[in-house]
């Protein structure tokens, strides 16, 4: 997931990483939270359909718990030093 441009990871790839960190499930979101991850939900959902052929939405939103669940098993196994690398900076 690469701009075609820059050659830079896209935001859906960055939107994947953040759900792989807290185990698939992004969750207890406000409203404007929400609304900057939509489309990159949206983006990330429809990549995923057409590279593993799902039939059904890959992540969903569960109003209740104002959150962001794959329906899949997701998680972050890089080493710790590698996972924590991009928030030094």
């Amino acid at each position: 997931m690469k701009d075609r441009r820059s050659g830079d990871a896209t935001k859906a790839w960055a939107f994947l990483q953040v759900l792989a960190r807290m185990g698939g499930t992004l969750g207890s979101l406000g409203h404007e939270t929400v609304d900057d991850h939509k489309k990159q939900k949206q983006i990330l959902a429809k990549q995923l359909i057409q590279s593993f052929g799902i039939t059904a939405d890959p992540i969903r939103w569960y109003a209740k718990g104002r959150e962001y669940k794959t329906v899949f098993v997701l998680r972050d196994e890089r080493p710790k030093a590698v996972r924590e690398g991009g928030r030094r900076r």
